[in-house]
């Protein structure tokens, strides 16, 4: 299983959009500051996913928000 994913920044309230296949595991990376481009506003939480069969699926969704 494949999700499309939407976090919410706990420091200013900005959205960030994405595509995994370990929800979780993606989260505590951007939590830990591991992914670049959501580094500077961390801690985040999801607010909203939607899982797909495949990753082409869910990052399809991501690239059309």
């Amino acid at each position: 299983m494949y999700y499309f994913y939407v976090l919410q920044s706990e420091v200013d309230g900005s959205l960030y959009y994405g595509s995994t296949r370990d929800l979780k595991k993606r989260l505590v990376y951007h939590n830990q500051n591991k992914v670049k481009s959501t580094k500077s506003k961390a801690p985040y939480t999801i607010k909203y996913y939607e899982a797909y069969s495949t990753l082409s699926l869910a990052s399809k969704r991501e690239y059309n928000v």
